[in-house]
């Protein structure tokens, strides 16, 4: 790890933000430390350059590698646990998992840590127990848990996809709405190149919001930008559902072939994923549509 390349690029990411050094040290460590860093005399400790990042909303392992902490290795294997359910909508276990670290010392005096269980405890109480209003109260305790500064998180901004995803399905459209712009935002803030993992849940939880005020054409064009950056990112992530939600947009126009061709290619990338999640509202979808088609 060389001192002279990471106090660079401290240095770069704090004027693109916006700092001082005065304030990039506000809450982390003194003014003359972050100096230091900058030009490069000795080695940052780990946890300083941790905050560092965060703060200036960029990954961590931009600077270093976490993983060869022992204790950071139990967090980050508990949080791809937790990740995982909730892909399979196993929201009893991730509620088991919550309770069980939450007086963890690793989660419990680690605000990020801290805001990660938080966050999933609100997607639990919403997506589990359906209590809204519980649910909007915990994500707006775990996007504060952390200092809201010049520029949000990772976390907190997918804290607040979340959020607007709760808004959208209880059809509060306008908070939903006004929450997406500020992500918006966030997300053009960023020094570095937008995280693929971030920008895709913002193209898909706006997509859906549009599918329910019935703006189906700017669904579907946000739908099919996100799959173009899956395609040049190399991921999969909701590249299914992108699939999915144009057929649903098709489908709610009743433009029958479109809404056919979509579904099908959904379920073709849900199966080559082994993701079974739809296999029954994608093969009633399909009946639906081929149905309507001979009519």
């Amino acid at each position: 790890m060389d001192p002279i390349l990471i106090g660079n690029k401290i240095r770069e990411l704090r004027i693109k933000v916006g700092y001082s050094q005065e304030e990039l040290a506000d809450g982390i460590c003194t003014q003359a430390q972050i100096s230091k860093i900058e030009r490069g005399v000795g080695y940052p400790f780990a946890n300083t350059l941790f905050y560092i990042s965060k703060k200036l909303g960029v990954d961590p392992n931009y600077f270093f590698d976490i993983g060869t902490t022992p204790n950071l290795d139990y967090v980050k294997k508990i949080k791809k646990q937790i990740n995982s359910l909730k892909l399979s909508f196993k929201y009893q276990e991730i509620l088991k998992i919550i309770n069980r670290e939450i007086t963890n010392p690793l989660f419990k005096e680690n605000k990020i840590n801290l805001q990660f269980l938080l966050w999933h405890k609100g997607i639990v109480e919403f997506e589990y127990f359906r209590d809204y209003e519980d649910a909007v109260d915990t994500y707006e305790q775990a996007f504060h848990l952390t200092p809201v500064d010049k520029i949000w998180s990772d976390q907190q901004i997918e804290i607040a996809l979340s959020l607007g995803s709760t808004h959208n399905q209880v059809n509060e459209i306008d908070k939903a709405m006004r929450l997406y712009n500020l992500i918006r935002e966030e997300i053009r803030k960023k020094p570095l190149v937008k995280s693929p993992r971030i920008y895709l849940r913002y193209c898909y939880t706006l997509a859906r919001a549009y599918t329910r005020v019935t703006q189906y054409h700017e669904s579907i064009k946000l739908c099919k930008e996100g799959i173009d950056y899956c395609i040049s990112e190399q991921s999969l992530m909701v590249f299914g559902e992108f699939h999915y939600q144009i057929g649903y947009n098709y489908e709610l126009m009743e433009e029958w072939p479109a809404a056919s061709q979509y579904y099908n290619e959904a379920r073709t990338i849900f199966r080559l994923n082994r993701n079974t999640n739809y296999d029954n509202i994608l093969e009633d979808k399909i009946k639906l549509v081929t149905d309507k088609m001979k009519e």
